[in-house]
């Protein structure tokens, strides 16, 4: 075997971990990578309409919201902060393919109210809207993408062990060379 085939086999199990540490990343609360996200969302100064509320609490999280979401591959978090500016993350969602973030019916949900309330509960602008559709979809495709590759780079690490080196499988080692 050729110093360049070792290292391609080396590198392509490597690659092949990481992508596994990549999506499996944030599918438990208070696991090591907490780090590992796609977007982290704080929304400790998102502001509500002043008719939300009769204390006239102006932040959501004043209202039960969490100070920050992330979203993974397969799902996504929300915790808070600590004293010192570090995430506690305390609640991840169920792990599912195709993932998509709603972000609005999350947040909405956390401050314990219903989609039909929507906008007018929380001062958005028409942005932040569009851009949480556009993260919903990209988000499912980007979970479903990121299986494929597991897939075919499994099956391709798999079908390089067995065919294309010598040992025990030698005679399918004969039939491909």
């Amino acid at each position: 075997m050729t110093l360049g085939s070792i290292l391609a086999k080396v590198l392509s199990l490597a690659s092949f971990v990481i992508i596994l540490i990549v999506v499996f990343a944030g599918t438990q609360s208070g696991c090591a990578l907490d780090d590992v996200y796609m977007i982290l969302l704080d929304v400790t100064k998102l502001r509500t309409n002043s008719t939300l509320t009769s204390e006239g609490k102006p932040y959501a999280v004043d209202l039960g919201a969490y100070d920050f979401y992330t979203t993974h591959v397969l799902n996504y978090c929300a915790g808070f902060y600590d004293r010192h500016g570090g995430r506690n993350t305390t609640v991840c969602t169920k792990t599912t393919l195709p993932f998509g973030l709603d972000m609005s019916s999350a947040l909405l949900q956390d401050l314990g109210l219903n989609l039909s309330v929507g906008q007018q509960a929380i001062d958005w602008p028409y942005a932040v809207i569009s851009d949480s559709i556009w993260i919903s979809s990209t988000s499912k495709a980007v979970s479903v993408l990121f299986i494929l590759n597991i897939i075919i780079m499994g099956i391709v690490i798999l079908i390089d062990g067995l065919l294309c080196s010598p040992g025990k499988y030698y005679e399918l080692y004969t039939l491909v060379t």
